[in-house]
């Protein structure tokens, strides 16, 4: 729809189309959308367009592979509330169970260390030294609540062993959390933030490490020929391969039909290295907003994205599945002049095989 891709161009215009205008605006409406349409029947033709709504797709899977994850919380817990807890803790503790605890001056001084004699030396250094570490704590209301200090009368109330159980509850409480947050939901952040770029990378680039630069991404060869290098189990199984295979031109293949603009070429299928042509094609897929990392958003690029594989139904063609404009040969995405295609028969073959059970 023409109106649409107005609006889109211009957010000036977003809103009802059929709600009245003044008349200088409508002229200038119809003035924008004219040219619009000019300019979009002029880039779009059947020789430049026919993978466009694929290499978009495609791009769009790429923005959201690489996109922000700063949405995601870090992976270590703050632990100001447990401290706080601790704090209050140790206020409410018995004065004679409190003088027992040293300084941290007086811990330090010491030639021996009664931990040493305990069955588990480590794990009294370091309950001991949260002792010590509280106690000091206690002493600055600024670690307090309201920043307030209990008082003394607080102190010589009734109910301050009820208090100290229920805080002592609460810690305990705090830690059983910490410790499942550790055990479970802490992998995965810090999978995202330690270990997805790298994964995400080698799907995208065929290597972890690629670097930042467009025309050094890709630094894949082509294999033997167009058609072999675009098989789902070939160089195709990482996906800026797959992008050149849809859009670049070939020995035979002499038409962008990706867009008009947009010129990726491989003049040698046998060995050519890649990166040159997806650096233009990245180019392009530079144009589209950034993107958030999400697993809906994920599955929601790649799933719209294979959506479009067909068939290929050309005369002459061999029983293929293709992602893009398969060729009139029985080696579906061969180089061919407008045609450009991956080849995913083998993945529909390793489905059939191993079909999903369905709950």
């Amino acid at each position: 729809d023409p109106r649409q891709l107005l609006f889109l161009s211009f957010p000036a215009f977003s809103g009802n189309v059929n709600q009245v205008m003044s008349p200088p605006a409508t002229y200038l409406l119809l003035a924008m959308t004219a040219f619009v349409m000019t300019l979009w029947q002029g880039r779009a033709n059947d020789s430049n367009a026919k993978n466009m709504a694929i290499i978009n797709d495609l791009c769009d899977l790429i923005q959201v592979a690489t996109g922000k994850t700063d949405h995601l919380p870090k992976p270590d817990l703050e632990n100001s509330d447990l401290t706080s807890l601790e704090i209050i803790n140790m206020s409410l503790a018995e004065d004679e169970w409190k003088k027992g605890i040293p300084t941290e001056e007086q811990a330090s001084g010491k030639q021996t260390d009664p931990c040493d004699k305990g069955p588990e030396p480590a794990a009294c250094k370091e309950l001991r030294s949260k002792w010590i570490a509280a106690k000091k704590a206690t002493e600055t209301a600024a670690n307090f609540p309201n920043k307030k200090k209990l008082s003394e009368d607080n102190l010589r109330s009734t109910l301050r062993k009820s208090a100290a159980e229920t805080v002592a509850l609460l810690i305990e409480q705090a830690k059983h959390v910490k410790t499942e947050y550790n055990a479970n939901d802490k992998p995965r952040l810090e999978y995202v933030t330690q270990r997805l770029d790298g994964e995400v990378k080698t799907a995208l680039y065929g290597k972890a490490d690629a670097g930042p630069a467009d025309g050094n991404l890709c630094d894949i060869a082509a294999s033997t020929s167009r058609a072999k290098t675009c098989k789902i189990e070939d160089k195709a199984q990482t996906l800026c391969v797959a992008a050149v295979c849809i859009c670049a031109k070939g020995s035979t293949q002499n038409s962008d039909i990706c867009d008009s603009q947009l010129t990726a070429t491989v003049t040698d299928w046998a060995n050519e290295n890649l990166k040159t042509a997806f650096g233009a094609i990245k180019a392009k897929c530079n144009n589209l907003p950034p993107r958030q990392l999400t697993a809906h958003n994920l599955i929601t690029a790649l799933d719209k994205l294979l959506a479009k594989s067909t068939a290929n139904t050309e005369a002459d063609a061999a029983a293929a599945v293709v992602l893009g404009t398969g060729a009139t040969n029985t080696a579906p995405c061969k180089d061919e002049d407008q045609k450009g295609c991956v080849d995913l028969t083998a993945l529909t073959a390793k489905k059939r095989q191993h079909p999903q059970k369905r709950h």
